[in-house]
């Protein structure tokens, strides 16, 4: 509730409030949106490096459809996205 009320105090039109309304989402649709925002800022990158927290199928999907590659710790995961068409 409180969350709520701190983002209705805020202007909407900032960059403040852009970035608490990310600060409360999950961080695996946080790190996606941040990562949209770097592509449209022309930031090249062709590998995003993360750790086994953000190692699910989907979050590896959702990257590789950015178009990068992704390296990251897998612990006891097995993942197959050999064949996959983008």
């Amino acid at each position: 509730m409180l969350i709520f009320i701190l983002l209705a105090e805020v202007d909407k039109r900032t960059v403040g409030y852009r970035r608490r309304k990310l600060s409360i989402e999950k961080g695996t649709h946080a790190m996606l949106a941040l990562l949209g925002t770097a592509k449209k800022a022309a930031i090249p990158a062709k590998y995003v490096l993360f750790d086994s927290w953000f190692s699910s199928p989907s979050t590896l999907h959702a990257v590789k459809r950015m178009d990068l590659d992704v390296i990251s710790a897998f612990g006891n995961l097995t993942i197959n996205i050999q064949n996959v068409v983008y």
